[in-house]
């Protein structure tokens, strides 16, 4: 009988170098001429295992997730519309090169 613990461990062995190129070749040559099926012409993704799509998440996506979390959420903001009076204001001053003038900053 297997396990569960044998299960999840199965799933987080990396994967070798010939399946890791073997990925790589999967996603180009899809990216390339991808399949298109049915009366639409509708592209169908490749068949990844769950292995693969792992590795992708976890492995080769890592750079990306680590450039997004040390730019932080600083990047988002609200819309004009949804702004307090005093967002709004704050945001002009900073616009037209202008600080915060008082010993603590705005809201």
């Amino acid at each position: 009988m297997i396990k569960l613990k044998d299960l999840l461990f199965e799933e987080m062995k990396p994967l070798s170098k010939s399946e890791i190129d073997k990925l790589k070749k999967k996603l180009k040559l899809h990216k390339d001429s991808p399949v298109r099926k049915g009366s639409r012409g509708q592209i169908i993704p490749p068949k990844l295992s769950d292995k693969e799509k792992h590795h992708i998440i976890f492995v080769m996506l890592k750079k990306t997730r680590d450039k997004n979390a040390k730019k932080g959420l600083s990047f988002i903001q609200k819309h004009w519309t949804k702004m307090t009076k005093a967002e709004r204001i704050h945001l002009d001053r900073l616009a037209r090169g202008k600080g915060t003038t008082g010993s603590r900053p705005m809201k």
